[in-house]
């Protein structure tokens, strides 16, 4: 369904933030400064975030589109 589609790519986000986070902590050491890095990585992690969240959908989502008729029993009880 959609709603899960949508859940799947904040996780993504969220990875992909985590991961910029880490490789931030990691490279720091090749003195790039803190602010060259962050402003690089921002750009290119909305970039590619959009870009694939828009491929993804267009490519992968689908919603279904037949009739949602749901099957209903008639139960009757008696509380003795």
């Amino acid at each position: 369904s959609k709603i899960n589609q949508w859940v799947s790519v904040f996780v993504i986000f969220s990875w992909i933030t985590l991961i910029a986070l880490s490789a931030y902590k990691s490279l720091s050491p090749l003195g790039i400064s803190k602010q060259q890095w962050l402003e690089l990585t921002s750009h290119f992690v909305v970039v590619v975030v959009a870009i694939g969240c828009c491929v993804l959908m267009l490519s992968r989502g689908k919603t279904h589109k037949g009739k949602h008729a749901p099957k209903v029993i008639s139960r009757e009880t008696e509380i003795e």
